[in-house]
């Protein structure tokens, strides 16, 4: 009964590592943009680019934004290349381009974020309208919260559209959810960081912050130094960096550098020196793109080559692949440098994973 039990668990198990999709937009040799799916080469939509329609890509929901900027409307696809039975009219779905928060424009867990002549407000993929129009400002989506601001005053909402005051006086601006921390700048012009109750976690302190990985995350002092922070706000590394970049999520580690040099450390302050390495490039999806002798490769969060310089040109890997260039065309590699597309298109983005 137990075995039966088992081999039924791995057969799901089985069906849904099979059943992920990856979409990638390549360009083939004829210059029509398209996508397709990383692993099968199957067609699945036709980027569209005329003057009357603005495609964005498409969102880990596996939903694709086509906008019409003549109707001020907007219509969208899902990642089957099927047209969704509803579209939002007279209405705009915001570009974030502000320096704590990222560019989105597409749906996240779910939901739209849509600002209309009433203000901020949230539809779901079906079309349904969850938050009313009635916010000044809406964050995007993470983890099934966002923060939002009413007039004078801030929340955390949730996918529900419950919302939740923000506790504290002297908030002047407040970014989106990260492991499930969002940064808030107080009217000093210090930052810290709020749960998803709303709550300060860690006071405001700081003269720039950067993002939680792994539980740690680099922050600034008035006196320019950088130290590294745990999720109470206590230092896991004392202020003594002159740069520090984000913890890479998969490999743990991260670049930071004195007035003398350069190296890594992991989020428990554990320096890591790979002296085979020319460079001190930066991890991403748990590996390093480094260049020996005009060619390409990468290693791990040990120095040791997962991939030997081969190529001419990458771009970084994303979800397990990476497009990669060989001679005068594209293609996608998997982590041990395989071919998953054949090097035959103009040029490959980045991996999206639909979940």
């Amino acid at each position: 009964m137990i075995r039966s039990f088992l081999l039924f668990m791995l057969s799901i198990n089985a069906g849904i590592i099979v059943s992920q999709t990856f979409l990638i937009e390549v360009l083939p040799e004829d210059g029509e943009w398209i996508y397709i799916n990383a692993l099968t080469e199957e067609f699945v939509s036709e980027k569209l680019s005329s003057a009357l329609r603005v495609s964005h890509k498409f969102s880990a929901d596996g939903i694709q934004v086509i906008e019409k900027p003549k109707s001020n409307s907007y219509e969208f696809i899902n990642y089957k290349g099927e047209k969704l039975a509803f579209e939002l009219n007279h209405c705009d779905i915001p570009i974030y381009n502000h320096f704590i928060f990222k560019k989105n424009r597409g749906s996240i867990n779910g939901i739209f974020v849509v600002i209309d002549k009433g203000g901020y407000g949230c539809f779901d993929i079906t079309g349904k309208q969850i938050i009313p129009h009635e916010y000044n400002f809406i964050s995007p989506f993470e983890n099934g919260f966002a923060t939002a601001r009413q007039g004078k005053e801030f929340f955390v909402l949730n996918v529900s559209g419950e919302k939740t005051p923000i506790q504290m006086n002297d908030l002047k601006e407040v970014s989106y959810f990260n492991e499930g921390l969002a940064q808030v700048r107080d009217k000093s012009g210090y930052f810290g960081f709020i749960n998803t109750n709303g709550e300060v976690i860690i006071k405001p302190k700081f003269k720039t912050t950067g993002n939680f990985s792994g539980g740690a995350c680099w922050v600034r002092m008035d006196d320019k130094k950088i130290g590294i922070i745990d999720k109470k706000g206590v230092f896991i590394v004392e202020p003594n960096y002159k740069s520090a970049k984000d913890f890479d999520a998969e490999s743990g580690i991260a670049v930071v550098s004195t007035e003398e040099e350069k190296f890594y450390i992991d989020t428990k302050g554990q320096r890591y020196d790979f002296e085979n390495l020319p460079t001190v490039p930066n991890f991403s999806n748990g590996v390093a793109k480094t260049r020996i002798d005009e060619k390409i490769g990468f290693v791990d969060n040990k120095g040791n080559w997962v991939i030997k310089p081969t190529f001419t040109q990458t771009r970084s890997f994303h979800h397990g692949y990476c497009a990669a260039k060989e001679g005068d065309l594209w293609g996608l590699i998997d982590k041990t440098g395989k071919w998953v597309l054949q090097p035959v298109y103009q040029r490959v983005n980045d991996v999206i994973e639909i979940k």
